[in-house]
């Protein structure tokens, strides 16, 4: 699946140098310093059987050890892969994520 990552960011954004291009990966080598980050608040959204789980993670735990004053939180579908609200839009957690992200714009 890595694979398959790597190939689609490099079909959209050819000059970077894939998944952990700072343009992809905010923890990456050259990437802005989480401090700065512009906003107040950050969701994170993640699958637990998803294959960039792991990088969701350590983005919040970044975000932490940066100093960033925002809120943050995290929400995750158990039992689910990457992608899952796409292949199945009108699943329950599907739903649950669309709605947490629309409380999370609307805040």
């Amino acid at each position: 699946m890595a694979d398959t990552l790597v190939k689609m960011w490099r079909l959209v954004s050819p000059a970077n140098t894939g998944l952990d291009a700072p343009w992809i990966n905010p923890l990456a080598d050259g990437a802005p310093a989480l401090r700065g980050l512009a906003c107040g608040r950050v969701l994170v959204c993640l699958a637990e059987e998803g294959v960039l789980r792991d990088r969701g993670l350590a983005y919040r735990e970044g975000l932490q050890a940066s100093g960033w004053v925002g809120e943050q939180d995290v929400l995750e579908a158990a039992g689910q892969g990457h992608c899952f609200h796409l292949s199945d839009f009108t699943s329950g957690d599907a739903v649950k994520q669309d709605e947490a992200i629309a409380r999370f714009l609307n805040l």
